[in-house]
């Protein structure tokens, strides 16, 4: 009696091995992703900060004099929507995020 000689599954050596190389595929790819999510995140707030300090500057030349109130004067300007939730979320997230200084007119990241 002789042995098969086509193979029909593949042995459990061949399946440990195809999980170890996956298994290094998905960490070098989350090592590669990581920073550049970090880098993205800083790069969203800079530019938030940029947009929040530009609205103030805009709303000074406007009426003469930076917002009283920081992020609460520029939605009551109509700078800011406030008329849904997303918007609702939005603004209170600028407000616990960036520190307004009323003398500058300048927002700064906490």
């Amino acid at each position: 009696m002789g042995r098969l000689s086509s193979r029909r599954a593949f042995s459990f050596v061949e399946v440990v091995s195809a999980a170890v190389i996956l298994a290094v595929v998905c960490g070098a790819a989350v090592a590669t992703i990581s920073p550049m999510r970090a880098k993205t995140s800083r790069q969203l707030i800079e530019r938030q900060s940029i947009m929040l300090n530009e609205m103030a500057q805009t709303y000074f030349q406007e009426l003469g004099r930076f917002p009283a109130d920081g992020i609460k004067s520029l939605i009551a300007a109509g700078y800011l929507a406030d008329g849904d939730a997303t918007s609702r979320a939005r603004n209170i997230r600028y407000s616990n995020q960036y520190f307004y200084d009323t003398a500058t007119g300048l927002f700064t990241r906490r």
